[in-house]
């Protein structure tokens, strides 16, 4: 069957309303199977859908009959009750929550959430190998002109930061591993926007490495700055968009 959720809410309804007809017929109450098939598939597409309004409208345009459209106002009233009642959401507002996105939210918390981080991600960040000595990585840090260097094996795995502060405050001979933060705050390369402002939240610091979830490969960096950049120029996108 074809048409998402809203042409088999449809064909569910109107079933389940032409047999409680049938039933209801079989001990003498004829007649209802016509209005029990339309209240059915109005009640039924409504609390799937999650538009109440839509569905007296849909029913008064089919039939042009005010009896048939209060008929189904009243079953539309008592369905929507009972979806909240047990699932606090129409159908399709529970699927479109179990992949993240809640329309509640409006537009722009849809977009964030649809907007990838590693659109951003600056790929040109100090690095240094866990076996470098403190000397070289503040040169390195000097030649950049930033204050936290990422540790990466060969394969660019990405295994702590050290900031400037750590690396001055001991001899230049000094093994860089044994100064790492090695559980830093960072973000995966398949968060959302809005996923990393949520990280950035809790961050203190230049940059926050992005690294690749499956491989821990180190892909770049991205700063609060860039973040709100991002932010702002989609803010002005939506709005934009509303405005056209």
């Amino acid at each position: 069957m074809f048409g998402g959720v809203f042409s088999p809410a449809l064909f569910v309804g109107a079933a389940t309303g032409a047999i409680c007809g049938r039933i209801i017929a079989a001990i003498g109450i004829i007649g209802a199977v016509p209005t029990l098939a339309i209240c059915g598939m109005a009640a039924v597409a409504s609390a799937v859908i999650g538009a109440p309004v839509s569905g007296v409208v849909i029913i008064l345009e089919m039939t042009m009959s005010y009896e048939f459209a209060l008929a189904a106002m009243l079953s539309i009233v008592v369905a929507i009750m009972v979806s909240n009642l047990l699932f606090g959401h129409s159908f399709f507002d529970r699927q479109l929550l179990d992949r993240g996105i809640d329309v509640a939210q409006g537009r722009g918390h849809i977009e964030m959430m649809e907007t990838p981080v590693a659109s951003i991600v600056d790929t040109t960040f100090p690095k240094a190998y866990p076996e470098a000595l403190s000397g070289d990585v503040v040169k390195v840090l000097a030649d950049a002109g930033a204050t936290e260097a990422y540790l990466v094996d060969r394969k660019g795995v990405f295994s702590g930061k050290v900031g400037l502060h750590e690396l001055i405050a001991v001899p230049a001979k000094t093994n860089v591993a044994s100064l790492a933060d090695t559980t830093p705050i960072l973000i995966k390369h398949d968060a959302s926007l809005q996923q990393a402002i949520e990280v950035a939240s809790r961050f203190v610091g230049e940059s926050i490495p992005v690294v690749n979830r499956d491989t821990g490969e180190m892909l770049g960096v991205v700063t609060e700055a860039d973040l709100f950049q991002l932010y702002l120029s989609l803010q002005t996108r939506i709005a934009d968009l509303e405005r056209a």
